[in-house]
């Protein structure tokens, strides 16, 4: 692969979590004004993948929740994400702040914005007001995804929440700085904002603006039972996310959300509870993976049984577990277009890896520079495929190993065959997979398959994702062999 193969756009560079990317979305926030209300968004490009999704913001953060996923979600749908009324630096307005009332303004929301059947993304207060939309308009939204909200009945509520809900009144709480309450709620993020997200989330509730935003989860004891009453009767497509170390929202409500919904699909990572931004990398794979077809097949087995039960029960997928691996074996365009197809994978990602350069591009990869190998990053349901599997069946058959930093017509380090094992299961297994190959007399040549020590991601450019899934026919040295 040579750089006259691709056509390359403007730079520029993002960080995600853990993850460096190049030539991702940046976050601009925008006002717009919606049944009178000034109302705060931010909007990325339509990728063209015909999906929309309306992401609408967590307590007490804001749009910037989404700032470590923007660049991975903006990938798969059309986004257009939300400060709700009352939260962010969106305005107030007090008829609005409950569960019931922010579900009929969600629906104002797609219509305003003109989005046809989006998936909507409603962590903390946002899912039970997304859960409220959904069976307000059935059919108006492709699917939901949520979690990290109460909705359990009678409530489950950790003891922060539980107070800031039953406290007999709101003056005390006008008469602090909102913005202690949010570095307080920020101390118990198990990953730091960015500097501009953590300055947003504080300017948000700053001054009595954190004690009037409680109004809404003040009306939990009012409005849950109601959403309760309601869940069986949601027939959307309906993913739950929540942190198995969860403080604030116990798990329990996650699971009184997965045992009412009729479809539905309970992901449990290990997190708190900001999920969205503690397991960014976990969390954006799940997300796109939901939205890549996941949804589908709850929606149609939910179909499916309740036809055949008279509508009557509720249908349930049991919890997803995610791996990830991360592999070398060539120019990445080929090793992702092979994998990306593989049973059991969720999300793949093109990028860099395993060099000794910070923030490399793809020039820097060439000619040895940078010590870095292009690598593809799989993330995958090991209750589908093992890592094992994907070794064995695919990674060992896509290229050939015995081409010391050479495939087919690339030559350098940056196309060695190699495994980064993420955890010390898959450096055994690698070991053991490595071993069984070179002596299967399947190559005359020597393998010269590298294990090397995870390092630092680094996400190759944009126009490289996803390669040749845009142009069909493009160069590639990878196939499957017998």
């Amino acid at each position: 692969m040579t750089q006259s193969d691709v056509t390359q756009p403007t730079s520029g560079q993002a960080s995600d979590g853990g993850t460096i990317g190049r030539n991702e979305p940046i976050i601009q926030p925008q006002f717009r004004t919606i049944d009178g209300l000034s109302i705060r968004y931010a909007e990325s490009e339509d990728p063209g993948r015909g999906a929309h999704a309306l992401l609408l913001s967590p307590w007490p953060e804001s749009l910037y929740a989404f700032e470590p996923t923007w660049a991975r979600l903006a990938e798969h749908a059309h986004l257009v994400a939300v400060d709700l009324p009352g939260f962010g630096h969106s305005e107030r307005r007090d008829a609005l702040m409950s569960p019931r009332a922010m579900g009929e303004f969600i629906v104002r929301l797609a219509d305003e914005f003109e989005l046809e059947q989006p998936h909507v993304v409603g962590h903390d207060i946002a899912t039970s007001a997304s859960l409220f939309a959904a069976a307000l308009q059935p059919g108006r939204f492709r699917s939901l995804v949520v979690g990290s909200g109460g909705a359990a009945v009678p409530l489950q509520l950790g003891v922060v929440l539980k107070e800031l809900v039953e406290a007999p009144d709101l003056e005390p709480y006008r008469r602090t700085d909102g913005r202690q309450f949010v570095t307080r709620a920020m101390g118990r993020i198990e990953r730091v904002p960015s500097d501009i997200a953590r300055e947003d989330y504080l300017s948000s509730y700053e001054g009595t603006r954190f004690a009037e935003s409680m109004r809404y989860v003040r009306n939990f004891p009012t409005d849950l039972p109601v959403l309760g009453e309601r869940l069986p009767s949601i027939r959307t497509p309906v993913l739950i996310i929540a942190g198995r170390r969860d403080p604030l929202v116990p798990l329990v409500n996650a699971e009184f959300l997965q045992e009412k919904l009729p479809a539905s699909k309970l992901a449990v990572l290990d997190a708190g509870h900001y999920t969205w931004e503690e397991a960014s990398d976990e969390y954006a794979a799940i997300v796109t993976g939901w939205w890549g077809g996941g949804y589908a097949v709850v929606g149609h087995l939910a179909g499916d049984l309740n036809e055949k039960n008279g509508a009557t029960h509720p249908v349930t997928t049991d919890v997803q577990q995610t791996e990830v691996a991360v592999l070398a074996g060539g120019c990445f365009w080929g090793v992702e277009d092979i994998l990306r197809e593989v049973p059991g994978v969720i999300d793949t990602e093109a990028g860099y890896t395993g060099g000794w350069l910070e923030n490399p591009t793809y020039e820097d990869t060439h000619d040895s520079q940078s010590g870095h190998a292009e690598a593809v990053r799989v993330t995958f349901d090991p209750a589908v495929l093992s890592f094992e599997e994907l070794l064995d069946r695919w990674f060992f058959r896509l290229h050939d190993p015995t081409t010391l930093n050479r495939q087919g017509n690339d030559i350098g380090t940056q196309y060695r065959s190699a495994i980064f094992p993420q955890t010390e299961e898959q450096q055994a297994i690698a070991e053991r997979v490595i071993a069984r190959v070179a002596a299967s007399g399947r190559w005359k040549r020597s393998v010269t398959t590298s294990i090397e020590p995870a390092a630092t991601w680094y996400s190759a450019e944009e126009y490289h994702q996803d390669y040749l899934r845009k142009h069909p026919g493009g160069y590639t040295c990878h196939y499957l062999r017998d």
